[in-house]
């Protein structure tokens, strides 16, 4: 027990920093890597090489994480320079007048589709920064996108979460995936009524559970029916079409007084989505394609700990593909979309320099406060604090553990802000509880990966990267205010129904 506090002092430290202190994640991220080094050598048998390689790997992750970062904020500068955002924001103004519906559905619904497409914070990347031109609070729109899109998080980024699970339980997908649905009804449901809930208190729950309860059914219903043919890889690209579908068509149904006059603007609405729209393209046509074109990777060697704890090569380690990170395709599209504008005379080539410049200012100070964050994780779990945490949880909560086990997978999803690594790290942990306590391993697995989807709504990365999206760097600790308390009773809430689902089967 001794042990599992001490290896949970940096994620309490690192809390405590962006909660009580209100510091910023740089500062809160220095702090936790300080001490997560300094227990994992002094307590877990860290040496300096398995210190060293940790880091690495930490670094790596950053560089992963912060290319989707500054390609995202580098097109999303671009578009804003052309004010295409503008052209946007007055299309969907035209086509849902509600603020709040229109709110809704960009923070829950369309957040969600591109997860089902790209992943790895490319939702709140996008989808913040145009509801801040849409002129939404920008806090509150980061805090929306974060808790609204976590519940596709395990179907998205084309199913990776499910098949990083599958492949460390040995537990077939489409099984998998079944009981995946189920909690994530919950998880669907919830997230809709949070963001309702963040626009405006009851008054907007209110007048939201119409959408929030037909666009659940859309997506559920057709989640079943994706599962049910085995396309487990568009899961969530697939039911959050559908899902949008019913949401917009309710609103249309009930508001069919919708002006006939459109916009007018220099630039056109299919010109002002074309990057993002050859993103969508290009990231759903090249998960067909089978070649492999890395551009860059790092090998890192195995080691061992002086307590025992070995931790395997990682060989390709973060490998950034050139068509399947999600900032290669970036930049591919919005290249090809400069060079349409250039043609069109809406591109002033003079504004290249200035729109780069801008990109590394905001990024560069993000960098530094990845690499701190990841470290810190990559060190827990390059030293078995992570899995020692785990344990210490499993052993305290003893037959009650199915009401905790939601929380393993939002804890891996905080400290490694990944789903998938989180699965990774936990799956094969909780598949072995729910044999020991003879309960479906399937289920229990099943509610891991659901819980990581909810962890990663606060995970330092992916908070980091919204704050940066729409420039309230060092306001890290407001985002946690407002979406802690949220996660957490979505994580009771998920074992409650874990508990209920465990007993009945």
């Amino acid at each position: 027990m001794t042990m599992s506090l001490l290896a949970s002092l940096p994620i309490i430290l690192l809390l405590f920093s962006l909660l009580v202190l209100k510091t910023t994640a740089r500062k809160a991220g220095a702090s936790a890597f300080l001490a997560s080094a300094i227990i994992a050598v002094s307590f877990f048998g860290l040496g300096s090489t398995g210190l060293a390689i940790s880091v690495g790997k930490g670094v790596a992750l950053a560089i992963y994480v912060s290319l989707i970062i500054t390609a995202a904020i580098y097109l999303y500068n671009i578009v804003n320079d052309l004010k295409a955002v503008d052209v946007i924001s007055e299309h969907l103004v035209h086509h849902i007048q509600d603020p709040f519906v229109l709110f809704l559905l960009l923070a829950w619904l369309f957040s969600s589709f591109l997860q089902g497409i790209a992943g790895f914070g490319v939702p709140v990347a996008i989808v913040a920064p145009i509801l801040l031109r849409l002129g939404y609070d920008p806090l509150m729109s980061v805090a929306a996108v974060l808790i609204g899109h976590c519940w596709s998080i395990s179907f998205g980024s084309m199913g990776s979460s499910l098949f990083a699970l599958s492949l460390v339980t040995s537990l077939a997908p489409r099984n998998l995936a079944l009981w995946m649905g189920v909690y994530d009804m919950a998880a669907l449901v919830f997230t809709g009524a949070a963001v309702a809930w963040l626009y405006g208190g009851w008054k907007s729950l209110r007048n939201g559970w119409r959408y929030i309860l037909l666009g659940s059914t859309g997506v559920s219903a057709f989640m079943f029916v994706v599962i049910s043919l085995d396309l487990t890889s568009l899961i969530g690209l697939i039911s959050t079409i559908f899902g949008m579908v019913v949401f917009v068509g309710y609103y249309k149904f009930r508001n069919s007084s919708t002006p006939s006059q459109v916009p007018t603007n220099k630039m056109s609405f299919a010109e002002a989505i074309l990057p993002y729209a050859l993103i969508v393209v290009a990231s759903v046509g090249l998960q067909f394609v089978p070649y492999r074109i890395s551009i860059l990777s790092f090998n890192f060697p195995a080691y061992e700990t002086a307590l025992g704890f070995s931790a395997s090569a990682a060989k390709g380690f973060a490998a950034i593909s050139l068509l399947r990170h999600p900032a290669p395709i970036i930049l591919m599209c919005g290249g090809i979309s400069l060079l349409y504008y250039r043609q069109r005379g809406l591109w002033d080539s003079k504004r290249f320099l200035p729109v780069v410049r801008a990109t590394f200012d905001k990024c560069i100070p993000t960098f530094i406060s990845l690499v701190f964050l990841v470290s810190t994780a990559t060190i827990m779990m390059g030293s078995g604090m992570t899995e020692r945490i785990a344990q210490g949880v499993a052993s305290m909560t003893g037959s009650f553990y199915p009401l905790f086990a939601p929380f393993i997978g939002i804890l891996g999803a905080f400290i490694t802000g990944s789903n998938t690594n989180s699965n990774v790290i936990f799956g094969s942990f909780q598949k072995t509880i729910a044999e020991t306590m003879q309960v479906n391993p399937v289920a229990m697995s099943g509610v891991q990966s659901i819980g990581g989807s909810v962890g990663c709504a606060v995970g330092p990365t992916q908070v980091l990267l919204g704050t940066s999206s729409v420039g309230l760097q060092g306001k890290e600790s407001d985002v946690y205010k407002i979406l802690v308390t949220k996660v957490l009773l979505l994580g009771l809430i998920l074992g409650i129904l874990n508990i209920v689902i465990l007993r009945l089967i």
